[in-house]
């Protein structure tokens, strides 16, 4: 299993997390929304209506992620920025 690592732009914050490339979309927010909550409490922003969004570059359009896909289906390798909005 490979393990990715990304910089999630949160805010005005960048953070970087570990993620399985098998991992799915859905189970990364997951992961970075529990992060957020036992950093904040209850003053975390996000819920079941945010997602994962990769901006466009090197002739790739912006897009926003499928929770139900892998991260490898998208290609994201150590160091990819994705914005949690």
């Amino acid at each position: 299993m490979a393990t990715i690592q990304v910089k999630i732009i949160i805010g005005v914050a960048t953070k970087t997390f570990k993620f399985a490339a098998e991992q799915s979309v859905a189970d990364a927010l997951k992961d970075i929304r529990q992060a957020n909550l036992d950093k904040l409490g209850a003053d975390a922003d996000g819920g079941a209506d945010h997602g994962l969004f990769q901006a466009a570059g090197k002739g790739k359009k912006a897009r926003w992620l499928k929770n139900n896909r892998p991260l490898k289906f998208y290609n994201i390798t150590s160091g990819v920025r994705l914005q949690s909005a």
